[in-house]
């Protein structure tokens, strides 16, 4: 999945920064367990000058300036997670980079090849337990930061996130291929665990890589967008794990049948669709898992219902994410909402289709501004939201063209 945070040179290459990573450790090792005079021995110090230019053309390839965050044993690169390894690299350079006090650095410029020999050398002294030495190595370009506050925009994308959305929009994929064949409790229920972890690790970034996409808006990915936030609401009011990854099942099971290429069919004959299919696969399981009965109790409601006005409880909501997703692209119109505009349409409808105690949940968890959303500056300059701000829900940080902004006015929806 290509965000538009990519497509404007936003994220770096991964793999290039963990090649330049990788590099330095390597170069850092060589030092592991010599003394002051080993190191001073001629064929020593050409070993180090022969790994430092190999450093020096890996960090040609980086785009830069790069900001590298260490926390905990990885770390991130301008915001997007790096994988962990197997070698423990990161783990390495991260444990290096909290000893010392620096667990941020910034590559302004390429340093000369000349200087890696002195950072490699701090690095393996200071992975050792000895801060001093990473703390005052100095090298042209490099500079070592104060840890971030949690105002400061780190954390732009996250990969991890974005890999578990795309995970589940294929899974999805594959099952609409299959045609008429419905899919079982375990697939559901690993893309709800999937998504249920992305929602976890960082909800703001799963958000962004469902919603700040050029791609399509297909059925799989309408159906991740209210899984996701089916999880999100019920998280947020507190709710049991249990019924949250029920609410979420059914609604990722209703969502994947039930929408259109635009719009979608009612929630009432779906749900009647997948009962005797749910109750099938049921009667194969050797006991009832409380997980399946709440999902099929949900389901049984609304296939006995034709009216939604007369269901209740979560199901309401899972009518309500249902109606969002269908309207993301309504029927007979060329338009593509967002999902700022999605919840001024539930808004618009509550009380009436929509229940309005679900609509004000949802938009309490997602608040005003949801990422994704269109907005005005007071400037007048026009943006995208791309993260909340805690306690300030009409100042989000947006994107505005190639600029991160995070502005001192209220926004407005636009």
């Amino acid at each position: 999945m290509r965000t538009d945070l990519q497509l404007l040179g936003l994220m770096p290459d991964v793999d290039a920064v963990l090649a330049a990573l990788a590099a330095l450790d390597t170069l850092a090792q060589t030092y592991a367990g010599t003394s002051t005079e080993q190191q001073a021995d001629p064929s020593f110090e050409e070993d180090a000058r022969e790994q430092a230019v190999a450093i020096d053309g890996v960090i040609s390839n980086l785009s830069l300036p790069l900001t590298i965050v260490f926390r905990g044993g990885g770390a991130t690169a301008n915001g997007v997670l790096l994988d962990a390894d197997e070698d423990g690299v990161l783990a390495r350079m991260a444990r290096a980079a909290v000893v010392a006090q620096r667990p941020v650095w910034r590559l302004t410029e390429a340093p000369p090849a000349s200087c890696w020999p002195a950072v490699a050398r701090a690095l393996n002294a200071t992975q050792h337990g000895h801060a001093e030495p990473l703390q005052t190595v100095d090298a042209p370009g490099f500079e070592r930061l104060p840890e971030p506050g949690s105002g400061d925009g780190a954390g732009l994308v996250e990969v991890g996130a974005a890999l578990r959305v795309l995970a589940s929009m294929d899974e999805i994929d594959e099952w609409l291929a299959l045609g008429t064949r419905q899919p079982g409790w375990r697939q559901l229920s690993a893309c709800v665990c999937r998504l249920s972890n992305a929602l976890t690790t960082s909800p703001d970034a799963t958000a962004r890589a469902l919603e700040i996409d050029t791609a399509p808006w297909t059925v799989s990915r309408r159906a991740v967008a209210a899984t996701f936030r089916a999880l999100a609401v019920m998280r947020n009011l507190g709710t049991s794990s249990l019924t949250e990854h029920a609410v979420a099942h059914t609604t990722l099971l209703l969502s994947a049948r039930g929408l259109a290429e635009r719009g979608a069919r009612p929630l009432p004959e779906v749900a009647r669709e997948v009962f005797e299919p749910l109750l099938a696969e049921d009667r194969t399981a050797p006991l009832p898992h409380p997980h399946r009965l709440r999902v099929i109790t949900m389901v049984q409601q609304m296939a006995d219902n034709p009216d939604p006005s007369s269901w209740r409880g979560v199901v309401r909501l899972v009518q309500l994410l249902y109606e969002v997703e269908a309207m993301r692209l309504p029927p007979g119109s060329e338009a593509q909402l967002t999902f700022g505009e999605l919840l001024a349409w539930a808004a618009a409808e509550a009380g009436r289709k929509l229940d309005m105690p679900w609509v004000l949940a949802l938009i309490n968890t997602f608040g005003p501004a949801p990422v994704g959303a269109r907005v005005s500056l007071a400037d007048g300059r026009r943006g995208v939201v791309l993260s909340s701000r805690q306690g300030e829900p009409w100042k989000p940080v947006v994107l505005v063209e190639r600029q991160v902004v995070t502005p001192d006015q209220p926004v407005r929806l636009v």
